[in-house]
């Protein structure tokens, strides 16, 4: 019994100790306010990186990045090449094999999507990756992870104006395809 009392109190001084702490931009280059992003961090460089999200005039398509040690956001969208339509509500894993956020789903306008793209952090590129069928329903608002092991961006759920969704699909990295695994 002690010694569950002892690994409870550990475990409760753990959490008081941890704190929110405001981040003040160095720099007055910043993303405009947004809604709806998705977010990943870059280990190699410590810094978030943003993409997209519902901003005052609509729905955007860059991606910032903040540098965690200096507190200076960058603007990474890049000026050429294809990228993906503006959107909320995406999902966003960190791919640490390839250094490249991998981005899918969300909405724009009345549209909803379930493409996939992958940011490189190194050369700021984006390339879409095209999955032949099966694929998951269009939809947002899902919730995804990265399998570390089988290196998968793994999903659930989400939503549409037919309804909600209830499955789990697995994105290869390797093989560049879906498969439901509900």
């Amino acid at each position: 019994m002690l010694k569950h009392l002892v690994l409870i109190l550990l475990f409760s001084e753990a959490l008081m100790a941890q704190e929110w702490i405001s981040i003040v931009p160095a720099s007055s280059a910043a993303p405009t306010p947004r809604t709806n992003a998705t977010a990943i961090y870059d280990p190699q460089n410590h810094r978030m990186v943003v993409f997209g999200g519902r901003g005052g005039s609509g729905d955007v398509s860059d991606v910032w990045a903040l540098d965690l040690n200096s507190d200076i956001w960058s603007d990474l969208t890049p000026t050429t090449g294809n990228s993906p339509s503006p959107r909320r509500t995406p999902d966003g894993i960190y791919d640490s094999d390839t250094h490249s956020m991998i981005m899918w789903s969300g909405q724009t306008g009345g549209a909803v999507l379930n493409d996939i793209w992958a940011f490189d952090l190194n050369t700021t590129s984006w390339t879409e990756l095209t999955p032949t069928d099966p694929k998951p329903n269009t939809r947002y608002g899902t919730a995804s992870i990265l399998d570390p092991i089988d290196k998968d961006l793994v999903t659930f759920a989400g939503f549409t104006s037919s309804g909600r969704f209830n499955d789990s699909w697995r994105f290869s990295l390797a093989s560049k395809s879906w498969t439901e695994v509900t």
